[in-house]
């Protein structure tokens, strides 16, 4: 009798529940709960289907990237496996976290990953962009010191990457201070928010300065230099003057790539900070913006690598010693 009875109350329960959801759906009240909301349901699609893609086509991108600098000696390539390592950590340990914010105003994960996950969100931005500048410096360089081997050495690439990682990462420690876990005084709230008014403004001075104005100064400098010195004087590693300026066009376009998929991203920064997660439509195209920074850079170098052997010859040339390429027959070493 007494199962009887509790099995009695479970149902009822269960009815009451399911026809308070009804009601909800049908008023269109308690939207709150994010999977009530259609918007939402869309927002939590898109932002999916970016995670899904993005992870995949990163990591077989990483993996053609890891096979031409192996087989080709491409030292450009290191620029991009990082840009490719860094957006698969952007992806999988910042992304699907933003989802579930954004999606049900609500973070469950506690304080210590609240700061950990802003602070890695920020940290792999940062690299994305001063990678590219890198990438920049060292081809600026070498028009400017042809006879020097030092931009053109694996060690020297290797450090400058592993001095961005450091860098970054002690530039964005300030988000362990500046966001916390918050809950409401009814404590059926609780989510990732910065910790007040003015540590929000400085945040997102911070990323708009240093994480997009800066480097894109700097991207566009350094591809002025490097043009200028070549219109004065082609240096005496072999190359002509049209396989100088395909280089040249190439490292723009990834400049004013990188420009424009920064805008989204900035454009997220801002809406972290008013804590607006019911702009569905502008979260939607923050998940493009998203979406596109992690793919566009490293899928376009690999599309280039797979594609075009003149292209990915001029890419050698830009950043291999000459000293051994007299000895090295062009179609032999990048059709075989």
């Amino acid at each position: 009798m007494n199962i009887t009875n509790s099995t009695l109350l479970q149902a009822t329960d269960t009815i009451l529940t399911l026809n308070d959801t009804i009601n909800a759906l049908l008023n269109g009240s308690n939207l709150d709960s994010g999977w009530l909301n259609s918007s939402n349901i869309i927002t939590q699609s898109l932002l999916g289907f970016d995670i899904l893609i993005g992870l995949i086509f990163n990591i077989i991108t990483l993996c053609i990237l890891v096979s031409v600098a192996r087989k080709k000696r491409l030292l450009a390539s290191l620029f991009y496996i990082n840009i490719a390592i860094a957006n698969i950590i952007l992806i999988a340990l910042s992304v699907p976290f933003m989802v579930y914010q954004y999606s049900y105003k609500s973070w469950m994960y506690g304080g210590l990953f609240c700061k950990f996950f802003s602070f890695i969100r920020s940290t792999t931005l940062f690299v994305i962009a001063f990678t590219l500048v890198g990438l920049s410096f060292f081809k600026c360089m070498i028009n400017l010191k042809s006879k020097t081997d030092k931009y053109r050495k694996k060690f020297s690439i290797s450090m400058v990457i592993l001095s961005i990682w450091i860098i970054c990462g002690l530039l964005n420690f300030q988000t362990f201070i500046v966001f916390e876990y918050h809950t409401y005084s009814d404590a059926k709230l609780t989510v990732c928010r910065y910790y007040n008014s003015l540590a929000a403004e400085f945040n997102v001075f911070f990323h708009v300065i240093l994480g997009f104005i800066i480097p894109s100064i700097l991207l566009v400098i350094f591809q002025i230099i490097g043009k200028l010195r070549r219109k004065k004087k082609l240096t005496s590693d072999g190359q002509h003057e049209k396989s100088v300026n395909h280089q040249n066009s190439l490292l723009f376009a990834q400049t004013i790539c990188f420009i424009c998929t920064q805008l989204p991203i900035t454009l997220y920064i801002s809406i972290y900070y008013f804590g607006k997660y019911t702009w569905n439509s502008i979260i939607m195209k923050v998940a493009i913006g998203v979406l596109t920074i992690s793919l566009s850079f490293p899928i376009i170098f690999s599309c280039i690598m797979v594609i075009s052997n003149d292209i990915k010859f001029e890419y050698y040339k830009m950043f291999n010693n000459f000293k051994y390429q007299d000895s090295i027959d062009k179609d032999d070493k990048f059709t075989k």
